[in-house]
């Protein structure tokens, strides 16, 4: 059985009335120990998130609300091989 550790980041957009609410509710949630056992059975972590930005954007002569944020998660993926016994290393030391 072989594990490594890596991370991403994903970036959640939020558009219309009240956007920055939507994601302030998210980021609030991502903390509830319900969230982080979820993601612990698929083998993943919730890290950090960043600041969330107000983008707000004129769009045909009025205001757009919009918002930003990125989430960053740990993904441990594991794979599962049959791996045989090895009984003895046999090492060749070369000068160069």
């Amino acid at each position: 059985m072989a594990s490594t550790l890596r991370e991403v980041t994903i970036s959640i957009n939020a558009y219309g009335k009240n956007a920055y609410d939507m994601l302030c509710k998210l980021t609030e949630s991502m903390r509830l120990t319900v969230v982080w056992q979820r993601l612990r059975r698929l083998g993943m972590g919730y890290l950090k998130c960043s600041q969330i930005r107000s983008l707000p954007t004129t769009i045909a002569g009025g205001k757009e609300q919009r918002a930003q944020v990125d989430l960053t998660f740990s993904i441990n993926p594991i794979v599962k091989s049959q791996l045989r016994r090895g009984d003895t290393v046999k090492f060749n030391l070369e000068k160069g």
